[in-house]
């Protein structure tokens, strides 16, 4: 999946609506850096919906375990149980 940088700030939002979504077949976290040779990296987590479209769900703004965890453990468990293993 490309990044379309114009989108970047549109797409990091605060907080989610996480009604704008029946399901969240699949999940993707993606560890990029903003600068080679630096150690600022952020997570881009997006999905897949039921209509092969996928969408930006947020721009985590670093890499580490409890930034990813707080936002994995933000999904409503609705959600959680349309996950395709």
């Amino acid at each position: 999946m490309t990044v379309c940088w114009a989108c970047w700030n549109a797409e990091s939002q605060t907080s989610i609506n996480w009604q704008d979504y029946a399901s969240l077949e699949v999940l993707g976290l993606d560890e990029i850096v903003l600068k080679k040779g630096h150690r600022n990296f952020v997570v881009i987590v997006t999905a897949r919906l039921s209509a092969q479209r996928t969408v930006i769900l947020g721009v985590l703004p670093d890499h580490q375990q409890t930034t990813v965890e707080a936002f994995l453990q933000s999904i409503p468990a609705s959600l959680c149980a349309t996950h395709v293993w």
